[in-house]
């Protein structure tokens, strides 16, 4: 048929599915290529988390508290560390919280001794690079700022405060 002759909605209505059509294609395919870098780059962001993490611990000090990071790690299972954060001196009080990442997998999970639990998703930002996704599900988090997140919250369950 001849397009000049077709009415404009028409036109319109061909145009809007064409377009809702290729961006359907566009996420899936966006889709494929995140699933892809979380298998790729995901061991490497757990381990500069592990990494972070246990700086943030040895940190602890500075401010009355007592930090330590242990790691079970399996090479293609389920990787589990475990903070536990002390106050030193004064009122005691002891927290911990379990991690735990799959080699491959789309998250890295998190409970506490006080049964709170976490997920923080993976997901590629705008410049490309893996992070997580925070509990309110936008904020993005690289490994050190994950890791300082867990620090932090684990400060505050023993204090009270935030911080």
């Amino acid at each position: 048929m001849n397009e000049v002759l077709m009415p404009e909605w028409m036109k319109q209505w061909k145009q809007d599915n064409a377009l809702a059509e290729a961006k359907g294609e566009a996420k899936t395919q966006r889709g494929k290529v995140v699933a892809l870098k979380v298998k790729a780059d995901g061991p490497e962001f757990w381990r500069q988390f592990l990494l972070e993490l246990d700086s943030g611990a040895r940190f602890l000090l500075e401010i009355g508290f007592r930090g330590r990071v242990s790691s079970f790690c399996e090479s293609d299972k389920e990787q589990h560390c475990l903070l536990e954060v002390s106050r030193t001196g004064g009122v005691l009080g002891l927290t911990s919280t379990s991690l735990f990442y799959k080699p491959g997998g789309s998250k890295i999970s998190s409970r506490t001794i006080e049964d709170e639990f976490s997920l923080f998703e993976f997901c590629v930002n705008e410049d490309d690079k893996l992070t997580v996704l925070a509990d309110d599900g936008f904020t993005s988090l690289d490994a050190k700022s994950l890791a300082d997140l867990i620090v932090r919250e684990a400060v505050e369950r023993l204090s009270g405060g935030e911080y």
